[in-house]
């Protein structure tokens, strides 16, 4: 009997309770899902315990943008629709990689090619053009390129840059041009790797050509004056040559005069496949001689003031030069000056200038 009182007794108190705690506003029935999901009345929420106040997590890329799908492959990233089809990493080459993302009418491709003896051309500057077709963040390098073209209805975007490790990143997209908006939000959404500057790509390029035969580079340093006149990629007889100039040892470098393909009055530089040789007398005068490999001639160029500008003398060979073969230029004194260059017939062919460079006797 007593046991039985007390169980009563204790159901009676949990009911009175459970009412105490229903005029309190609390139901016992309801379980709250997720904290956030309490509901507090104004005069009892100064009895919360502040640790107890739910915190709501900040919004990530993710929240923001919940249709999107990203895709990154090394320092490059982009974000496209979820409904896009994403496909695994393809191994092109030792290193190089590819990431590939299509949709039923629309197609990305982002590559990876890293610095090696085959793609050291790509540490050689753009020469100079329009940029900032798209205004995004790849347009500040001197290395990096864009295309933007509408074809039978479709739009090609091609943006490459090269990142300070040497590395060359590149992406293309293509879509139909009813897609325009989709398509520039794709290229507003890109995360690009920090770009590579001029100074490290030309010190990345000389520790390079200590292990390769490409690019022709010729150098010549005058105390702290550092000379160098580089070659791109041939195309056909011709070739890109770019002149950069360090005042401080070798640290800092600047893009002097470079190859105009297009230049009108047409400008004079070398731009024919050989390679060649320079020397300053001085900070203003200097001599680049090359070897034509189209025609049996000795190419010489003379500048005065420091290789803005240049005159070209022609001088006829005996017979072709040899491929692969530079001149060698040596500096009497007194403005005396020779060239010699190494033919196909195996002799040597040399001239000599006494008034630096002026003119020339063979």
């Amino acid at each position: 009997m007593r046991m039985a009182f007390l169980r009563a007794s204790y159901w009676m108190v949990g009911l009175l309770g459970m009412g105490i705690l229903a005029g309190c506003g609390f139901n016992a029935f309801q379980v709250p899902r997720h904290p956030s999901h309490i509901s507090l009345r104004p005069s009892l929420q100064h009895v919360v315990p502040k640790s107890h106040t739910p915190s709501v997590p900040s919004p990530t890329s993710s929240d923001m943008m919940p249709h999107t799908l990203l895709l990154q492959l090394g320092a490059l990233s982009v974000r496209v629709p979820n409904i896009w089809k994403a496909q695994s990493h393809t191994l092109l080459s030792p290193g190089a990689r590819q990431m590939i993302a299509v949709s039923n009418s629309a197609h990305l491709t982002m590559t990876l090619d890293p610095l090696s003896r085959s793609t050291v051309f790509q540490l050689l500057p753009q020469l100079p053009k329009p940029q900032g077709l798209t205004k995004n963040p790849w347009n500040q390098s001197p290395y990096f390129t864009e295309t933007v073209d509408y074809i039978d209805g479709e739009i090609y975007v091609t943006m490459s840059d090269v990142s300070t490790s040497g590395s060359r990143y590149v992406l293309n997209l293509y879509m139909p041009k009813t897609e325009a908006t989709t398509a520039w939000t794709i290229i507003k959404s890109i995360k690009a790797p920090v770009p590579l500057d001029l100074s490290q790509g030309i010190r990345l390029l000389l520790a390079q050509t200590r292990l390769s035969s490409t690019p022709p580079e010729a150098t010549w340093s005058m105390g702290q004056d550092r000379w160098l006149l580089v070659g791109g990629e041939p195309a056909t007889a011709q070739e890109p040559f770019f002149l950069l100039r360090s005042q401080d040892g070798g640290k800092n470098w600047n893009l002097i005069n470079y190859t105009h393909w297009t230049a009108v009055p047409y400008q004079v530089f070398p731009n024919t496949v050989g390679n060649p040789a320079i020397v300053f007398w001085n900070a203003q005068d200097g001599l680049i001689a090359q070897p034509s490999y189209a025609t049996p001639q000795l190419l010489l160029f003379r500048t005065t003031n420091g290789g803005m500008s240049w005159n070209e003398s022609r001088l006829d060979c005996p017979s072709q030069p040899r491929l692969g073969k530079a001149p060698s230029i040596t500096l009497m004194g007194h403005g005396h000056v020779t060239v010699s260059v190494l033919l196909r017939s195996g002799k040597t062919f040399t001239v000599s200038s006494q008034n630096h460079g002026i003119s020339w006797q063979s």
